[in-house]
């Protein structure tokens, strides 16, 4: 049960209170805001989560297996869960999905016609 949210300031909390028992405990749930990672390379997007105190789920990215064309250094953020701003308990996890840049994936040269 959900007994206060937390203001406007940087810091915020949530207030939760337990009971067992005879006794009521009242536990403090720091909040963060989750950081805007859409359009940054993944590597960095991923210790910008940790450094506020979040978790990261990146589910598999197919794209580059079996792809020939990829060269594997530039993977970049493409949509965030929940968005930027938001505030969530500390430890929460952000689930992001990520793509290939487009300079990663390095196109055949085509043969002339002739």
């Amino acid at each position: 049960m959900v007994a206060g949210c937390g203001g406007s300031s940087g810091g915020s909390s949530t207030t939760a209170t337990t009971t067992g028992g005879d006794t009521t405990q009242a536990v403090h749930i720091e909040k963060v805001r989750v950081p805007h990672l859409v359009g940054e390379r993944f590597g960095q997007a991923v210790r910008d989560v940790e450094r506020v105190g979040l978790e990261q789920h990146a589910p598999a990215f197919t794209g580059t297996v079996g792809n020939p064309h990829y060269n594997g250094h530039c993977q970049k953020i493409l949509h965030q869960t929940p968005p930027p701003g938001t505030r969530v308990p500390k430890g929460s996890t952000v689930s992001i999905v990520y793509g290939v840049c487009p300079k990663a994936i390095q196109h055949p040269r085509r043969k002339p016609h002739g």
